[in-house]
């Protein structure tokens, strides 16, 4: 090879690399901007990464036609011709995976599936792992089928995590996995616990510390562990993160008119007259043995009496003075009141359609446990709001007993949430 000719290869290569880099400082610019920009810059953050790719793009275009046929393929690609891309290089496991990205945007199932298939023939990374996970997830068929993509879906992401566990993206998915798992899969509240460490793993990433998704599934998370304040600091903080979005802003709405409705209903006693709530109250011990029905061998206590951990050989029975409305329903909330008179919600999960309680309802729970809630939030327009009650947790209701029977299997029906990954 001549030295001009090698002189040229030289300048070409080199000139790859900077474009490469370039490719790199736009992703950290994007990536990054929350860490190294305030938050109130929101709103100036689409345009300035705009900026940014339409420069490198246009630093592309100036070398399309000086570039070399061994570096054609590779040029094309960073311009985004994928399809041309893959064409010209088969090996370039990059290139699969951005084509994948593309037609699974495009809705092609299983060409993207195909795609990050073939990447991953080629060389396991956590990018083609996290791509196959998320598509496998979406797998039809029967409810077995549905399941076992799921499981799929978990797998993938922790080898994608044991990859590089200092990636935040890889942590984020598995915490998607897990809380997926959550929701499809019996709802073992270890899963839950599973998916809060990982997106906690996920926070510790600074690429992944600011993404709005992150702290939107989390959230949500949170909110089914029924933590909430925590849940609801991170929909606030997911809508600061991305003000176009609305799922967060809703997600806040409804999490504080929840709490807003159950310390309204506990506090007001159902809004009860006096007479009827005597009344009501007057059955709990006249009718005590017949509305704990097979619990009635069980030491009966006070709500009052309730510990934050569940009591063996306990149970707690009281009436319902009213239901919380939800739009997903998830959980079923009811406010209990005990001889005693003594108020704390009652949250069902799992629960069938119709299979609601109503008020007047006796209700008796084995092994009760108590949590004590204290949310504060500042609304601009009434001012910080304190929302205090106590509530009771039961994810299977079939372990209630209302009116003296125990509910049967067919009150109980799979919780069912999805998680986002809205940008992509």
């Amino acid at each position: 090879m001549q030295t001009s000719d090698r002189n040229m290869v030289d300048e070409t290569t080199n000139k790859m690399e900077e474009i490469k880099d370039a490719i790199n400082k736009v992703y950290n610019f994007k990536d990054l901007y929350f860490i190294n920009n305030d938050i109130s810059k929101s709103e100036d953050k689409d345009g300035e990464v705009k900026v940014k790719v339409e420069k490198l793009m246009a630093n592309i275009r100036e070398h399309e036609g000086a570039v070399d046929s061994a570096h054609k393929a590779e040029l094309l690609y960073y311009k985004g011709w994928t399809l041309n891309a893959v064409k010209l290089a088969p090996d370039m496991v990059e290139a699969w995976n951005e084509l994948g990205e593309a037609l699974a945007k495009q809705g092609d199932v299983a060409g993207a599936k195909d795609c990050f298939g073939k990447s991953l023939s080629k060389r396991r990374t956590p990018e083609a792992l996290r791509s196959m996970s998320m598509i496998v997830r979406q797998r039809g068929g029967n409810a077995t089928e549905r399941l076992e993509g799921l499981h799929e879906s978990l797998e993938l992401a922790r080898e994608a995590v044991g990859l590089d566990p200092s990636d935040g993206k890889s942590w984020y998915l598995l915490g998607n996995s897990y809380l997926l798992l959550y929701f499809y899969g019996g709802q073992s509240r270890s899963q839950l616990r599973q998916a809060m460490s990982a997106y906690a793993r996920a926070a510790n990433d600074d690429r992944s510390r600011m993404d709005p998704d992150l702290h939107y599934n989390q959230s949500l998370a949170h909110k089914y562990q029924e933590n909430y304040q925590t849940a609801l600091d991170g929909f606030i903080l997911s809508a600061k993160l991305d003000h176009h979005w609305e799922a967060p802003v809703s997600q806040t709405k409804d999490l504080l008119e929840f709490l807003r409705r159950i310390t309204a209903l506990l506090r007001n006693k159902g809004g009860m007259k006096p007479k009827r709530l005597s009344a009501l109250l007057s059955g709990l011990t006249t009718k005590l043995q017949t509305q704990l029905g097979p619990y009635k061998d069980l030491n009966a206590i006070a709500l009052d009496e309730v510990a934050e951990s569940p009591r063996p050989g306990s149970c707690v029975v009281a009436k319902v003075i009213g239901v919380v409305p939800s739009d997903d329903m998830v959980p079923f909330t009811v406010g209990l009141i005990d001889g005693k008179g003594t108020t704390a919600a009652l949250n069902v999960y799992n629960i069938a359609q119709g299979s609601w309680c109503t008020v007047g309802d006796s209700v008796a729970i084995a092994g009760p446990a108590i949590t004590r809630h204290s949310v504060r939030h500042a609304d601009a327009t009434t001012g910080q709001n304190l929302y205090e009650f106590n509530s009771i947790r039961v994810d299977n209701p079939t372990e209630l007993v209302v009116n003296g029977r125990k509910w049967g299997p067919e009150k109980q029906a799979l919780l069912q949430a999805n998680v986002t990954n809205h940008n992509g």
